[in-house]
């Protein structure tokens, strides 16, 4: 990892404000030393669920899955491998996990499979390569501008359509042969299908930021300028202004990491 830069990361997250008992769902991992980042935002059960069992989270299993498996595969490979095809294996690898975690539990046993989307990145020779799945958001800020990456727009499609969540997974997450199609990591062998990629070649000063769609509202309307200057809390705390109508009716689970080109 030859890196002409320094890299300064500080995450946050925060819970719901939902009247349900489910816990943080969301989860954020940066180590700059070693280049990785990552926020994922695990899927929710059916809210009657979480009534039967308060504070059980299969998602919160499946994000403590991935993160550690593509944290213990990228610390142990990819010296000479191209960091896309790096980052490839390592959420494959991850999902395949996922698959041995839902076990021979039929999907009508489960309602859905539990699952997460995210980002996860990867800092090499001052270049930010990442893949994604899901409607998590990246925000690039350069010069006073912003630039979005790292959301899968047919999650926001397929929400138009007035679908069950059971529809949408039955019919849309993971099915490449939907055009409203959308991943998510959750054991499907389509994931390898759905998984999209990009990479941001970095300059000094440049902030970069991965967060959970909790935060999407706020990151797309605020200042960039002002998003450079705040911490992760910060952006928690100044975007609860979204979590009412016409936007939201409550909080949704938010996480975020902030990486600081120096």
């Amino acid at each position: 990892m030859m890196n002409r830069y320094q890299y300064r990361a500080f995450t946050a997250t925060k819970p719901h404000t939902r009247d349900l008992p489910k816990p943080l769902e969301d989860c954020v991992l940066a180590d700059p030393a070693n280049g990785f980042y990552m926020v994922l935002d695990g899927i929710t059960r059916i809210h009657e669920e979480y009534e039967k069992a308060p504070f059980e989270s299969a998602a919160c299993k499946v994000n403590e899955i991935v993160s550690e498996a593509v944290f213990r595969f990228l610390s142990e490979h990819g010296e000479g491998e191209d960091p896309i095809a790096l980052l490839r294996r390592a959420v494959l690898s991850a999902n395949d996990k996922i698959r041995a975690f839902r076990g021979s539990r039929s999907l009508e046993e489960w309602g859905f499979y539990p699952g997460t989307l995210g980002i996860v990145g990867l800092v090499r020779n001052d270049c930010f390569y990442y893949v994604y799945l899901g409607d998590c958001v990246g925000v690039l800020l350069r010069d006073g501008k912003v630039e979005f990456f790292g959301t899968q727009t047919g999650v926001s499609a397929v929400e138009k359509l007035g679908l069950t969540k059971e529809e949408r997974y039955a019919h849309h997450c993971n099915h490449p042969e939907s055009e409203y199609c959308y991943g998510i990591f959750n054991g499907d062998e389509a994931v390898c299908e759905t998984l999209d990629e990009g990479q941001i070649q970095l300059k000094k000063g440049d902030v970069i930021l991965l967060a959970s769609d909790g935060l999407s509202e706020y990151l797309k309307e605020e200042n960039p300028v002002l998003l450079g200057e705040q911490t992760p809390e910060e952006m928690i705390e100044a975007s609860a202004s979204f979590d009412q109508p016409p936007y939201r009716r409550y909080a949704d689970d938010k996480g975020i990491v902030k990486i600081t080109v120096i």
